[in-house]
């Protein structure tokens, strides 16, 4: 029964396991959230060494971090893992209390002449602690005195973990160094015990550094990021002759939907089975059949000759042949054969 386990003190020890595998718990699943990686460190670290050290120290920033807190991480820190564990903690303390000064009470009955009328462990606890001491020589069976005694002791105990939780009331007057200068105490609150998890964690971490870090390699910094060629040409700056290009292609390429902007046949004029049934090579002007002789002339294979013609000659060619290209173009254009061209 209850009462069978509270005399043995498994109920206390049951109490205390469960309190520090909770806060053991969420303290896990807070590092967690903030990206600590419990794989790094091996369980047996003293003989196997971490799989990184640059993850350790990753681990170790974040732990500093909590245990020295700027004001939005002390905030959050209090709301999202301090109050919801104490909350639930001291909820259960509580009720151990209730029921530990229950079987207390009956115990001392019968080995203390105390009036339990004038007495109330919610209204003055500290007082019936004070007489109950006073009576234990009275008690013949020390078996039972040792019992109360150390029950009271665990009362007192518990009491001032939840008075010194009030009275710092906040991680910050826990992580605030100034505030252990007065000396150290044997009680730790709640808060407390949550904080220590990570202060051992902070210790483990520096031990495996100073362990390993002399014995592993040296870690090379990762490769660069390769990015695809795709993406090297887009934010490469373009030549001048791209920006030509693109210009003449935009100046021919296909209009927008809703306008009438003509497009210029990719095919060869006299052959391009797009044109009109009206059109005819009667309207071609006869200037312009001279200038598509001269074309075809300098399009036609090179002589060897030429070849061996000096640079200034052939590019005066080359720049002939582009002025008759526009040439034709503009004859085209005012002899009004593109308006034939391209009516519908």
């Amino acid at each position: 029964s209850e009462r069978t386990e509270i005399m043995s003190g498994k109920k206390k020890k049951d109490l205390i396991d469960w309190w520090l595998q909770l806060i053991k718990s969420k303290v896990n699943d807070y590092l967690t959230s903030k990206r600590y990686d419990f794989s790094v460190v091996p369980a047996n670290y003293l003989q196997e060494s971490p799989r990184s050290i640059a993850d350790v120290n990753k681990n170790l920033q974040i732990v500093e971090s909590i245990l020295q807190p700027d004001e939005e991480e002390a905030i959050l820190l209090q709301r999202k893992l301090i109050d919801p564990l104490c909350f639930e903690i001291y909820n259960k303390i509580d009720l151990f209390l209730e029921n530990t000064a229950v079987v207390l009470r009956e115990r001392s009955q019968s080995h203390m002449s105390l009036n339990w009328n004038k007495l109330s462990f919610d209204t003055n606890p500290g007082e019936i602690f004070a007489l109950m001491r006073q009576n234990l020589k009275d008690i013949a069976d020390t078996s039972v005195s040792a019992w109360i005694k150390n029950t009271i002791d665990d009362m007192e105990y518990i009491g001032k973990m939840k008075l010194l939780e009030v009275e710092m009331n906040g991680i910050q007057a826990f992580t605030n160094p100034q505030n252990g200068e007065g000396g150290m105490s044997h009680i730790v609150p709640v808060t407390g015990l949550i904080l220590n998890r990570f202060a051992r964690l902070k210790i483990e971490l520096c031990y495996v550094l100073e362990a390993w870090i002399p014995k592993m390699p040296k870690e090379e910094p990762p490769p660069p990021i390769k990015k695809p060629l795709a993406k090297v040409r887009a934010e490469r700056p373009r030549t001048s002759t791209e920006i030509n290009k693109q210009a003449l292609t935009g100046a021919f390429s296909t209009p927008n939907p809703g306008t009438t902007s003509p497009t210029l046949p990719t095919q060869p004029l006299l052959h391009n089975p797009n044109l009109p049934a009206s059109f005819s090579t009667s309207s071609i002007p006869s200037s312009y059949s001279s200038h598509s002789s001269a074309r075809r002339s300098l399009n036609s294979p090179v002589d060897k000759d030429s070849l061996s013609a000096p640079s200034s000659d052939r590019d005066n060619i080359s720049t002939n042949s582009a002025d008759e290209e526009i040439s034709d173009y503009e004859e085209m254009t005012s002899s009004g054969v593109t308006s034939t061209m391209y009516s519908s």
